[in-house]
């Protein structure tokens, strides 16, 4: 489960230009003697930017990554991963 915090650090409103950094805890909710989770506190930050182009295009990028130490079934080892997305929409 993720427990979020989102700040609205940037908003502009003739050109719709936003920037809300996020921080998420991961909270373990599967029982691990069964397999379901590792049992512990991870953490995720995103950076989510959104802007129009002209009246009808729309683009967005987030960057972020996700962190959640000594997970594993077998071998405990901090899990990282990163994640890079964009999108552009045309109405």
């Amino acid at each position: 489960m993720l427990l979020n915090y989102r700040y609205q650090a940037y908003f502009e409103t003739n050109r719709l230009t936003a920037f809300a950094p996020r921080f998420s805890l991961v909270l373990p909710t599967g029982d691990e003697r069964f397999g379901l989770g590792s049992g512990n506190l991870g953490y995720q930050w995103n950076l989510p930017f959104s802007t129009t182009l002209n009246d009808r295009t729309f683009v967005h990028a987030n960057a972020g990554l996700t962190f959640l130490p000594e997970s594993g079934f077998i071998v405990k080892n901090d899990l990282l991963n990163y994640n890079v997305a964009a999108s552009a929409i045309y109405f």
